[in-house]
């Protein structure tokens, strides 16, 4: 009898006994927030608008990014050296990341500006921003 029909029959026996609960391990949260930026694609995907779909999913896209760049940063910055020298070498990425985020933030907000047309009476056509000459701002 080999290893596997021996693993076969305790876990049968404890199957058997009352008190038995399977137990189930909960997802890393790491791997639980890549797969909700994955549902997050594949729900921005589903809009039957092309050019909203399109930017759902690059704000899926730049989320990813954004967690990918900042479980970099605590990587190096976790790693004992909690120097100067640790938050010198992952600056730049940092920088980076607060970009990232910042152009998720403007792609949440004019989805969010999308949602609110319909309700203003404009319908899903976004009108194309115009130049303001007093304030020197964008109107919509």
């Amino acid at each position: 009898m080999d290893d596997r029909d021996k693993l076969g029959k305790v876990n049968a026996a404890a199957d058997q006994l009352p008190e038995t609960r399977a137990v189930v391990k909960r997802p890393k949260a790491s791997d639980r927030r890549i797969q909700r930026l994955q549902d997050l694609r594949k729900e921005a995907l589903d809009e039957p608008n092309p050019l909203r779909a399109n930017l759902r999913a690059a704000t899926a896209d730049l989320l990813e990014i954004g967690y990918r760049l900042s479980a970099g940063i605590r990587a190096v910055m976790g790693s004992g050296s909690a120097g100067l020298e640790a938050y010198e070498e992952v600056l730049p990425a940092i920088g980076s990341m607060a970009l990232v985020h910042r152009q998720a933030t403007r792609y949440v907000q004019l989805d969010r500006d999308w949602v609110s047309e319909p309700e203003a009476g404009r319908g899903a056509d976004i009108q194309p921003p115009t130049s303001s000459d007093d304030v020197g701002e964008l109107k919509t």
